[in-house]
């Protein structure tokens, strides 16, 4: 359904639900399939397959495993790229970039009975071109005749990247001809890329947006073309890109549409860089508020990108904010909390404890593979926030936390980690790669109890080994927004696998 949501512009009303980019999943490419109440997420994210998310309100988002994963027969090999999904006489169709074992780069298509998958590949390669092709996108008419749009790039094409659209049949065969849609021609686009179209249809008028200069590029932004076919001819009269960089954001772009919970809002999913001066390195995702501009053509304008925080879409339920939990059920509650890239095979909840098996990972600088960092907002206002954990740590680095998130850029915590031969009591503090810590040495002791207090932008870090008396490890100043409560455990160096076992997380709203 294609609605014309806007952003409003009037001023928030105190303690409104909000989220703000980006959002805690590490992706590129995304795209975003919805069927009745769930949506589903894929993206470039794994070097095996493509994995595969789902969400009621496009902001909180649960890893649910792999759609598609490589095997030993399958013609995908490596840079599993640009997923896109559809469905098609009761079967859904992931189609998507791969290479082979010979490094040709050629779309595949998998099919699966389910959008969590298992996707198995049907035709692979789809079509083979008989040179490099990715970032696929399928379109079905109102007629109900289905086009496929594709990048060729240029190692048959002098050196730019082209958008074709070949003519599905009704078994999915690919079309041997193939009509040119797009290419580079504005100044604005580069000179090289046009990649990542996506197409609507909007009162008569097909529109075609895209992504242009090259992904690793802070401008890597988003266009618009539109025509009165599917095939064109089309046109490219918006004067510049209807998403580019803003402070704070680097390489807005390879993006789709989708509506909101209630079918009220439109929104841009898209990703951007990860790290300001990073922009080749790992991306994110972002979502914005759209809409339809009507006229002869239409265009799209989209409130963004922003990274303040801004309403939930609409229609979404309302967000459970700063419970207790003693983890004396036998499953967690995912309305509470969520989990920042789960690994469900590497904790478990039984016995009253959330006990987190550690792992090669870590947000930290440049490095942001953290897995099974548990998250649930926190309340309005100040608050303080209690856990209890059981840890060992023996090798440097091995730790076990609680924290203060915003994103996977901007958070604070305090740690049990060892580190400078022996276990410490740690304050980490991260904005922007910045990174600022205190260690103390640590008293032995079975079990920790860690503490954080929020008043306004003052944070106060504490720990204690009964519970009842306290010591201060000192406090920091922090503008942090759209605030959640933590807690995780890794080793970033050992790599071992120790127990990390939380017996609690207890919140006391001021």
């Amino acid at each position: 359904m294609l609605v014309t949501g806007c952003a409003s512009s009037q001023p928030m009303a105190k303690n409104v639900d909000t989220y703000a980019n980006p959002l805690d999943v590490l992706i590129a490419d995304p795209f975003i399939y919805r069927e009745g109440n769930t949506y589903y997420l894929y993206g470039t994210a794994a070097d095996d397959g493509l994995y595969v998310w789902t969400s009621h309100d496009l902001v909180n988002w649960q890893r649910n495993g792999y759609a598609l994963k490589r095997t030993q027969s399958s013609w995908a090999r490596r840079n599993f790229w640009a997923p896109e999904l559809f469905k098609y006489r009761g079967k859904y169709y992931l189609h998507f970039t791969a290479q082979n074992a010979n490094h040709d780069r050629r779309i595949v298509l998998a099919e699966g009975d389910s959008p969590l998958g298992p996707f198995k590949e049907k035709l692979a390669p789809w079509w083979d071109p008989g040179n490099s092709v990715i970032d696929s996108d399928v379109f079905k008419d109102d007629d109900g005749k289905m086009y496929l749009y594709a990048v060729y790039t240029p190692d048959s094409l002098r050196g730019t990247f082209q958008v074709r659209v070949h003519r599905l049949d009704d078994q999915l065969r690919v079309s041997k001809e193939s009509t040119l849609c797009i290419m580079p021609e504005k100044s604005w686009e580069g000179g090289m890329v046009n990649e990542g179209p996506f197409v609507i249809k909007h009162k008569g008028y097909y529109l075609l947006t895209y992504s242009f200069n090259g992904f690793q590029d802070p401008n890597y932004s988003v266009g618009i073309a539109w025509a009165k076919s599917p095939t064109g001819p089309w046109n490219k009269t918006a004067p510049g890109p209807i998403l580019t960089r803003a402070q704070g954001v680097s390489g807005p772009g390879h993006h789709c549409f989708i509506d909101s919970p209630d079918h009220k809002e439109w929104f841009i999913a898209y990703h951007t860089h990860q790290f300001l001066n990073e922009p080749g390195g790992p991306r994110q995702l972002a979502i914005d508020r759209a809409k339809i501009i009507e006229g002869s053509p239409p265009t799209i304008k989209v409130f963004g990108p922003t990274t303040q925080p801004q309403p939930m879409p609409s229609g979404s339920a309302k967000l459970v904010r700063g419970e207790s939990d003693e983890f004396n059920e036998t499953s967690l509650d995912r309305k509470r909390w969520t989990i920042f890239s789960e690994e469900p095979k590497r904790w478990s909840l039984k016995n009253g404890m959330l006990t987190i098996n550690t792992f090669d990972g870590d947000v930290f600088e440049d490095r942001s593979d953290l897995e099974n960092l548990f998250l649930e907002y926190a309340p309005f206002g100040d608050f303080t926030v209690t856990t209890k954990v059981a840890v060992k740590p023996q090798k440097d680095f091995e730790q076990a936390f609680l924290n203060i998130w915003q994103d996977h850029n901007n958070f604070a915590k305090i740690d049990v980690v060892h580190s400078h031969g022996g276990v410490k009591l740690e304050i980490d503090t991260e904005i922007q790669q910045k990174n600022d810590s205190d260690l103390h040495d640590a008293p032995v002791a079975d079990a920790y109890w860690l503490r954080i207090e929020k008043k306004a932008d003052n944070y106060d870090f504490l720990y204690s080994l009964d519970g009842n008396k306290w010591t201060k490890l000192g406090s920091r100043n922090l503008n942090l927004i759209d605030l959640r409560i933590g807690f995780g455990a890794c080793s970033p160096d050992s790599i071992r696998s120790i127990p990390a076992a939380f017996d609690f997380v207890r919140i006391d709203k001021k």
